[in-house]
């Protein structure tokens, strides 16, 4: 009996040997990713993140990745997906997102000013803006992302 069990265990050993020396680039590209995640200290920055958000309570997280709402989630995360790609592949569409993306900053710093100190729209400054061509601009594209928003919402249901 303990033989079989000893032959068992080179048999897997062998398969295992197979099966690393068969993938040894895929392997050594990984052993690469994992040293410089090490050596440079992200591995373990997320392994603090994930203590950070992972709750302790184990039985909590498995009720909640599988939940109904988790799962249905997923399922939609992976719908859109391939949309995202469509319209990053054109263009224009990315380089709007680039655009709002690498001036986040300055956009988001005149959206707080300007909910912070708001002005009086009177009908002398909106023709003040009117003359502003960034204003205008702006106001333009907003203007026909929402006709577009409008008609795309439309043919939600349809």
């Amino acid at each position: 009996m303990p033989d079989e069990t000893k032959s068992t265990g080179n048999d897997a050993m062998e398969e295992l040997l197979i099966m690393l020396m068969q993938n040894r680039d895929q392997l050594s590209g990984l052993i690469e990713v994992f040293k410089g995640a090490l050596e440079t200290g992200t591995l373990e920055h997320m392994i603090d993140l994930i203590g950070k958000f992972i709750p302790s309570n184990l039985e909590y997280l498995s009720k909640l990745v599988s939940s109904y709402n988790m799962k249905t989630g997923l399922y939609k995360t992976i719908n859109i997906i391939p949309a995202i790609f469509a319209a990053l592949s054109d263009e224009g569409t990315s380089d709007i997102i680039k655009a709002l993306a690498y001036d986040a900053e300055n956009i988001s710093e005149a959206m707080i000013e300007g909910s912070r100190n708001p002005q009086k729209l009177t009908l002398m400054k909106l023709l003040a803006l009117g003359r502003d061509p960034e204003f205008t601009a702006g106001a333009t594209a907003l203007i026909n992302m929402i006709t577009e928003l409008g008609r795309a919402i439309g043919r939600i249901r349809e």
